[in-house]
């Protein structure tokens, strides 16, 4: 789920966005997590990246570029590719 900001914040550091229940890990820092009992609105700190959560149960490829000067499709193809995995209460995910 991305959560970006989308109107002008007048100088405030936070916002928000609307959640459905579930336990969510935002990819660009993964400490930061969010178990919500039901769907609500939750208060956002703006960052340097757009928010991008992953949902519990789901996983995502992720290349992790910002250590290396992407210069074309070729060196691209050479960074590492990994999995982000937020995985549900039994463990899984798909």
């Amino acid at each position: 789920m991305v959560a970006p900001v989308l109107d002008d914040l007048k100088g405030n550091t936070t916002y928000q966005r609307y959640f459905p229940q579930g336990t969510y890990v935002n990819l660009a820092d993964l400490t930061d997590i969010l178990n919500l009992d039901y769907g609500q609105m939750v208060n956002l700190t703006v960052r340097d990246k757009v928010n991008a959560y992953l949902i519990e149960g789901a996983l995502v490829p992720h290349q992790n570029n910002d250590q290396m000067r992407i210069g074309n499709t070729a060196t691209l193809l050479q960074a590492p590719i990994d999995l982000v995995v937020n995985r549900d209460n039994v463990g899984h995910a798909k």
